[in-house]
């Protein structure tokens, strides 16, 4: 336990550290020469905010490792060893709807949006990803190829897009990313490797990834149709004025926050807590160590979650916004520099994003170090730079957002095909863990704050500053499956084949169909 508690400390210093530490670097150059520069109660928010932030990936990395992917893992094992569909089906949905729920990305996108009651959206988009992970678990059992099943989804997705009002789409095509964060990731990639394991055979390593990527399609198609009914969705979002915290204490913000997101907190992990206890009883009937083992895993995740959500809404939250305008306010053509700076701050926060942290061990670990953590996080930072730089073009010009979409989708789709296979589906899983936490809370804002600067008060959220997310999602996608490409074509045609062992994937080597 020692150990587990001093790596994860590790972990998250190296995550945190270098995110906070360039923004007080640039708050420092910004200081010297901008008129308006960051109020010092702000910065020191954001600083007791980084501490929190640290707390809370530490603890919430631990409450992965001694609870959240085991338990997935066990019920994925366990769902895929019984031949009751109606079994299966009923806890796949509840198991998605519930994780998802429980994900702190969800309350930070959901507050962002103020078109929309925040539990609305919650429950919209949970809805969205318990439907499909029953439709990624059914995928799995019938050995449905990957790439056939996602061209369908993102068809059905882009003809409902075209119905949907403007303001819509962003939201909702950001939403498939937000939905899939550190407890959806374990969750969810831990019940497909289980899944996949009990089935067994020569196309495990690819079965063991591509849910996330399914169920990232779930909460844009609920979000759309939520478009369709919801008058709100049509309208203009404006952007709220920059916190001002002239006279009020720095403590101000966490004080408020901190009993309302206990109370949220508790409410998100409560439901998937008691899911389990239910499904252990009625089904595994682990040992009481393992249980108690689970058990504190769970109030580490607690800890955690809540460090983590406080940290955010009081401290980055504002400083993400301010920092936004700050750069995009910049005089003499400086204001550019809002481009490289946003790509800066996404290449520091893919370190801290707890989801991916989950992924790129899981990846390590199934491939036996094929696809290696290093190699996972270059490829991922080149992603989410390229995506934020592109976001940051887009505001500026005022291009759509259908057509990147459109085009970012088609690509990723049409290397589905030609890329190993295992590559597609650890890179869409990808897409939707490098949209965490941190990418919510603090590029998002970000973008808000450089609307508000090139636009006014009138900016409409919607359309400007959403769509970062989905963006975020894509580039990786292509990033992975690009580098899959260049292996392939490296070494002349790739043979072989993947097999299982101890429900654990080696890879001898692949063939040339992937």
């Amino acid at each position: 336990m020692k150990h587990i508690l001093k790596k994860k400390f590790h972990e998250a210093l190296r995550s945190v550290l270098p995110l906070t530490v360039a923004v007080a670097a640039l708050v420092f150059v910004f200081h010297l020469v901008s008129a308006d520069p960051m109020p010092w109660k702000m910065l020191a928010k954001f600083g007791l905010g980084a501490v929190l932030l640290l707390l809370g990936v530490w603890f919430l990395a631990i409450g992965e490792d001694l609870a959240l992917i085991y338990m997935g893992n066990r019920i994925g094992t366990h769902l895929a060893k019984s031949n009751k569909y109606s079994l299966l089906i009923v806890c796949a949905f509840f198991l998605g709807a519930l994780v998802t729920v429980a994900e702190p990305n969800l309350s930070v996108f959901a507050s962002l949006f103020p078109g929309i009651e925040n539990r609305t959206i919650i429950l919209t988009v949970a809805l969205g990803a318990g439907v499909f992970l029953v439709l990624s678990v059914l995928r799995i059992i019938k050995r449905l190829p990957l790439p056939i099943t996602l061209t369908v989804l993102y068809a059905v997705i882009f003809a409902v897009s075209f119905f949907a009002p403007k303001s819509a789409v962003p939201v909702a095509f950001d939403s498939g990313g937000v939905a899939t964060g550190p407890v959806t990731v374990s969750f969810i990639i831990s019940v497909g490797v289980g899944l996949a394991a009990a089935r067994g055979g020569s196309r495990s390593a690819e079965d063991s990834f591509g849910s996330v990527a399914v169920c990232m399609a779930g909460p844009i198609i609920a979000l759309l149709i939520l478009g369709l009914i919801e008058k709100s969705a049509h309208q203009a979002v404006e952007i709220p004025e920059t916190l001002h915290i002239e006279g009020v204490s720095v403590f101000t913000g966490f004080i408020e926050e901190f009993p309302v997101i206990v109370e949220e907190v508790a409410f998100a992990l409560a439901p998937i807590t008691v899911l389990f206890i239910i499904f252990n009883f009625a089904f595994l009937r682990l040992s009481a160590p393992r249980l108690i083992r689970i058990g504190l895993g769970v109030v580490f995740a607690f800890l955690g979650h809540t460090c983590l959500l406080t940290g955010i809404f009081a401290g980055f939250l504002p400083a993400g916004t301010y920092l936004g305008e700050l750069t995009a306010s910049l005089p003499n053509g400086l204001h550019l520099l809002l481009i490289p700076v946003g790509m800066l701050l996404s290449a520091l926060i893919v370190r801290t994003e707890p989801a991916i942290h989950v992924l790129v061990e899981q990846v390590e670990d199934l491939t036996i170090g094929a696809i290696s953590k290093r190699a996972m996080f270059t490829m991922l930072t080149i992603g989410v730079t390229a995506a934020v730089g592109l976001s940051m073009i887009r505001i500026i010009l005022g291009l759509p957002l259908i057509w990147f979409l459109i085009g970012g989708f088609a690509v990723s789709l049409l290397l589905s095909f030609i890329v190993p296979k295992v590559f597609t589906s650890v890179a869409f899983d990808s897409g939707g863990a490098v949209s965490g936490a941190m990418t919510v809370a603090f590029m998002l804002p970000y973008a808000k704050g450089v609307c508000s600067a090139l636009f006014g008060s009138g900016a409409d959220v919607a359309m400007d500053a959403f769509g970062m997310i989905a963006l975020v999602v894509i580039m990786p996608i292509i990033t992975i499956q690009t580098s899959g490409l260049v292996y392939k074509l490296k070494l002349g045609g790739l043979r072989g084949m993947l097999r299982t062992n101890d429900d654990r994937i080696t890879i001898i080597e692949f063939d040339s169909k992937g």
